[in-house]
C-alpha cells in the first residue's frame, strides 16, 4: 500500500518527466511476455500504454539500434525498443493487432521448440500441476534448499508454492530442473494433457510468417528456454543457440534472427 501511495506521489510530482529529460540520451528497451491484465481488457491495457509510449518515446527497431551502434552514432533522443520473450500466441491475438495500429517497432523473440510443440514451457508446467492437484501437499527436491513441503488447498497457498519453487528452479543446474520437471506427475499426483491448456499455446509458424510481412522482427530465444548460465556442456549451449537460429531461418519469409 505504502509503495503504491509512494509512486502515485512520484507520478502525480512530475518524477517520469524527470527521469526521462536525466536518461534523454540512453536507449531503454521495454520487455513484455504475456498480454493479460487485471481490471481491464489486456488488449484496451496495451492501447494505453501504446498511446503513452508514441508520445513520449523516440520509438525505434533493435535493427536500427544495431545499425547505429555498428556506426557508432548517437541514439534519437529518448529512443526506445520494444521486444517480447517466449512466442505465446497471444502475441499474435491480443498484441499484434494493437501494435500494428500504432505502427510500433517490435522484436519477438521465438522458442522454437515450443513453437514446434515438442516442449511447453516449464513454468507452464508448474502452474499446471499446482492447479491440477488433488493432494493437500506436496513435496519437491528443490536442490539446495532440499526436499521442501508446500500446503496447496488454497489459492493463496499455490501461488506461494509456485514462488518459492520457481526462485529455486531457477538457480538448479540445467539438468537437474529438467530431471524436477519430468517428475512433477510423479509428485503432484497428475497427467499431463493431451494437449496445451489454454493460455499456454504457442504462436504458429504461419503466424510468424504473416507478421513478418507486416513489419515484426524475429530473433532467437533458444529451443527450449533453459537458463543459459545453468548449462554445463559447451554443445547443449551450441545446439540452444544454433539449433534455434537455424530453425527460424528454415521457415520461409521469416525474418532472419537478430
Amino acid at each position: 500500500m505504502l509503495k503504491s501511495i509512494a509512486r502515485l506521489a512520484f507520478y502525480r510530482a512530475g518524477g517520469l518527466q524527470l527521469v526521462r529529460y536525466v536518461n534523454r540520451r540512453a536507449l531503454r528497451v521495454l520487455t513484455y511476455h504475456r498480454f493479460e491484465s487485471a481490471g481491464r481488457s489486456a488488449a484496451a491495457a496495451l492501447d494505453w500504454q501504446c498511446a503513452y509510449l508514441r508520445q513520449h518515446y523516440h520509438l525505434v527497431s533493435l535493427t536500427q539500434v544495431a545499425e547505429w551502434l555498428a556506426e557508432k552514432r548517437a541514439f534519437p533522443l529518448n529512443a526506445l525498443a520494444i521486444t517480447v520473450d517466449d512466442g505465446y500466441r497471444d502475441f499474435f491475438t491480443v498484441a499484434f493487432p494493437v501494435f500494428s495500429a500504432y505502427r510500433m517497432p517490435v522484436t519477438l523473440f521465438l522458442t522454437t521448440d515450443f513453437l514446434d510443440h515438442k516442449c511447453w514451457l516449464w513454468w507452464d508446467r508448474l502452474s499446471y500441476a499446482l492447479d491440477h492437484t488433488a493432494r493437500r501437499a506436496v513435496e519437491l527436491p528443490l536442490a539446495a534448499r532440499g526436499t521442501q513441503r508446500f500446503s496447496v488447498e488454497t489459492e493463496e497457498q499455490r501461488a506461494h508454492a509456485f514462488r518459492a519453487s520457481a526462485a529455486a528452479v531457477q538457480k538448479m543446474p540445467n539438468q537437474e530442473r529438467l530431471e524436477l520437471i519430468d517428475r512433477l506427475p510423479e509428485f503432484f499426483g497428475i497427467r499431463w494433457p493431451a494437449e496445451l491448456p489454454p493460455g499456454c499455446e504457442p504462436l504458429t509458424w504461419g503466424e510468424v510468417r504473416l507478421m513478418s510481412r507486416n513489419g515484426i522482427e524475429f530473433g532467437g530465444h533458444t529451443k527450449t528456454h533453459p537458463y543459459l548460465s545453468r548449462v554445463a556442456r559447451p554443445e547443449d549451449l551450441r545446439e540452444e543457440i544454433e539449433g534455434c537460429k537455424v530453425r527460424i531461418e528454415e521457415e520461409p519469409r521469416s525474418a532472419r534472427p537478430a
